[in-house]
């Protein structure tokens, strides 16, 4: 049966986000068993989710024919679908054997359950940071969008996120092997893969790439800007004074400020064991912050950068000062339920689900 109803799914997810916000009330000396129980219950409904509302994506119809073009136009088949054939072939296969929208559902379910295997392992089985991050989850428009409409991002980067988890043990060569297929189903967590392993660098390099980012954006604008000198027909995507320019700033705002915020935060509390893992993600927001002019490519590196989001804050929420105080956190758990609760009825999540007013 398809769940359609919107106040329903708000319930579920308002519900859902009272998990967390409970155990980040908890105080330290309360039973273990409260965050083990909560993380458990979490993971099961977070991945549940997509089997209740999922099924949508713009992409459906490439889905169903996949499997016709590489059997019996693969000579011809156009290269872009011949690079993505493991992502194509095996869901429009699945589509002959399911009837539509559950094979999309499926693959959504078991890409949220990857993505939240990669937040376990990261988070070194911390059932309160678990529980924390969870919830940050739940507040990424990355989570609806990835996992929902662009769902073949959404699959690459969960392996690479998983990938991360194995390469941050040194456990054998998993990630690799979890990198190149990320890579494989869609070229731009390319750029995510690289943030992990650029992480290694000396923290006065990370604080350049963020410092410079905008700036070398702008550069490599004005440079593009000359390309018929060069004879050259490049596709360049610059916003104006668009609504949605503006909202494409605002973004980059708090991507930098938050970047900025964890990079202090690492330099202060390094040597309390905090892992350098954190750093991926202001390396990710200032890599991407290079095609900070151009419309796609930064909005879809940006994007794959939130992914990261709830491990980086839930590592970093140990170490504030301001959370050892209950009036501070409880404002906090109110306002991040009341966040919840406006992003879930804006049209842009209810749309990328697949919904209409």
């Amino acid at each position: 049966m398809i769940v359609d109803n919107l106040s329903l799914m708000v319930a579920y997810l308002f519900l859902l986000l009272c998990i967390p916000a409970y155990v980040f009330l908890c105080s330290e000396r309360d039973s273990v068993l409260i965050y083990k129980v909560s993380a458990v219950v979490q993971i099961f409904l977070t991945s549940l989710f997509y089997l209740i509302w999922g099924g949508y994506s713009a992409d459906a119809p490439i889905y169903n024919e996949a499997s016709i073009w590489y059997s019996f136009e693969f000579p011809n088949v156009n290269w872009y679908y011949l690079f993505k054939v493991l992502f194509y072939y095996p869901l429009s296969l699945l589509n002959k054997i399911i009837h539509p929208p559950w094979p999309l559902r499926i693959i959504s379910f078991f890409s949220v359950l990857i993505y939240i295997i990669a937040i376990v392992k990261l988070l070194n089985n911390n059932h309160k940071q678990i529980c924390i991050a969870l919830g940050i989850t739940l507040l990424m428009p990355a989570f609806y969008l990835l996992f929902g409409n662009a769902i073949r991002q959404g699959v690459a980067a969960s392996f690479v996120m998983l990938g991360f988890a194995y390469y941050n043990e040194k456990k054998g060569y998993y990630y690799f092997i979890l990198f190149i297929l990320g890579a494989l189903i869609h070229a731009a967590s390319i750029l995510f893969i690289s943030c992990i392993l650029l992480s290694k660098l000396k923290y006065k390099w990370i604080v350049a790439i963020i410092i410079i980012s905008p700036t070398v954006s702008y550069v490599f604008n004005y440079i593009i800007s000359f390309q018929g000198v060069f004879g050259l027909d490049l596709i360049i995507y610059i916003y104006g004074d668009s609504h949605e320019g503006l909202y494409h700033y605002e973004r980059f705002i708090v991507s930098y400020i938050l970047s900025i915020i964890i990079l202090i935060y690492y330099n202060k509390y390094k040597t309390n064991g905090v892992s350098s893992f954190i750093l991926s993600y202001p390396i990710m927001v200032g890599l991407s912050s290079m095609l900070l002019w151009y419309q796609i490519p930064f909005a879809r590196f940006l994007a794959f950068s939130d992914f990261l989001i709830p491990v980086v804050i839930a590592k970093i929420s140990d170490y504030s000062p301001f959370l050892k105080y209950y009036p501070v956190k409880l404002i906090i758990s109110l306002f991040i339920l009341y966040s919840g609760f406006i992003l879930w009825t804006h049209p842009s999540i209810i749309g990328t689900l697949g919904y209409a007013f």
